[in-house]
């Protein structure tokens, strides 16, 4: 390949580092050598062996791209600013953290995302993309951010489980199951509080207030089932029974609901187990 072919990085001109590292579509980046040996002892092999070639000993052709070189090399140079999180761009920036041996990256990944969702034992807070961090934290062996990720998509819509990313299978697993076990304990709370009022109804004239509750109930259900979270029973907090003058159990139906409040938030806030491996 021709020399006018490539083409400079702005971000790592010529005259920035003495050593050339040219990514897969052309460009070439102008690096100190000492900060990739510093930072990955994957690049300190490459150098060592570079430097015995004596035609070829200031560069290196590299498999990524030039937007993932630019990221990556950002985190080896102390002078240089690291670019936000980019959900579309972060996995192969990962890939090329594990293959040179940077565990930096991971880190900083794992920093950036609980730091955006606030505060990591408040379930009242949420991540952005959740499958596709869980995904991620499956592939890379993140098990902090995997089980931040587990705990949102358990409570999470059903919208939320879209990725883009290759997912491990026995991890999907796992979330299936764990989601349909808090689906359950969503549902039969409703559906328990729902029988244990039916009996009233022979005894009471409000028959229009019943069936409404009984509508009520069934929306209800769907709604959970959907997204089994504590903020879903507060969304739909007009689906409640508002209480009939005849039935005193309805009187205490406020109150019930506001004791699950607690159970669920705790529930919630529980850190799930991953599956072994």
């Amino acid at each position: 390949m021709s020399t006018d072919e490539l083409r400079d990085s702005e971000e790592f001109p010529q005259g920035y580092g003495d050593f050339r590292l040219i990514s897969s579509d052309n460009v070439v980046f102008h690096f100190p050598p000492w900060f990739l040996s510093h930072m990955s002892p994957v690049f300190k092999d490459m150098l060592a062996m570079a430097s015995n070639d004596e035609q070829r000993n200031s560069e290196l052709r590299l498999t990524e791209d030039a937007d993932t070189l630019d990221r990556f090399l950002r985190f080896c140079d102390p002078l240089k600013r690291i670019l936000p999180l980019d959900m579309e761009r972060v996995q192969p920036l990962l890939e090329a953290a594990r293959k040179y041996q940077i565990p930096k990256i991971f880190e900083w990944m794992e920093e950036r995302i609980l730091m955006d969702m606030g505060k990591v034992n408040s379930p009242l807070m949420k991540i952005q993309e959740p499958m596709t961090i869980l995904a991620l934290a499956t592939r890379f062996d993140l098990e902090n951010l995997a089980k931040v990720a587990l705990r949102e998509l358990i409570k999470a819509p059903s919208k939320e489980f879209q990725t883009t990313v290759a997912f491990e299978s026995h991890m999907f697993m796992h979330l299936f199951h764990l989601r349909q076990q808090r689906i359950k304990q969503m549902v039969d709370r409703v559906s328990n509080f729902h029988d244990l009022i039916k009996p009233a109804y022979t005894s009471c004239g409000q028959y229009q207030i019943h069936q409404e509750l009984d509508y009520k109930i069934k929306r209800l259900i769907v709604a959970l089932t959907d997204e089994p979270s504590w903020a879903t029973l507060k969304q739909n907090a007009n689906l409640w029974p508002q209480g009939c003058p005849t039935c005193p159990t309805f009187l205490s139906s406020s109150l019930l609901f506001q004791n699950w409040k607690v159970e669920i938030l705790q529930e919630e806030m529980k850190m799930p187990e991953l599956p072994p491996l």
